[in-house]
């Protein structure tokens, strides 16, 4: 499902990403606990695979195009074995980052931080 591998060094991206993981795994775990209600995100399903010099995956990039978020999502994998969900607007700077969210949340939490209205996002921002 990934339709495009980047490299990752040289880019904003290299410094967020710590571990190697698989992209697929990952997107079916979030699609498995999402089922029915992950199609309300509406994701561009050209999946962005970041690897690193051995061709090895360090992060999942997605857009949405869901009704109050719009952007791309990174999602990669810390040291700790949690996943860091970063949040991007269209100019591909950072607005939001949540760290540490167990795999078996990552459906969640997304889909609560996606869920909340523009004025809620910049309130959080400060």
């Amino acid at each position: 499902m990934i339709n495009l591998r980047l490299k990752i060094e040289g880019t904003q991206f290299e410094k967020l990403s710590c571990r190697v993981f698989d992209p697929q795994t990952t997107l079916n775990q979030i699609v498995e606990v999402g089922r029915d209600k992950v199609q309300l995100w509406k994701i561009n399903y050209k999946l962005t695979s970041f690897v690193n010099e051995y061709d090895e995956t360090m992060g999942m990039m997605f857009k949405l195009n869901h009704n109050y978020y719009s952007d791309m999502i990174l999602i990669t994998l810390n040291f700790l074995d949690y996943y860091d969900v970063h949040f991007f607007n269209r100019e591909i700077q950072m607005t939001h980052k949540i760290t540490d969210v167990p795999c078996e949340c990552l459906y969640d939490t997304i889909n609560d931080y996606i869920n909340k209205p523009i004025h809620e996002f910049e309130f959080n921002m400060n």
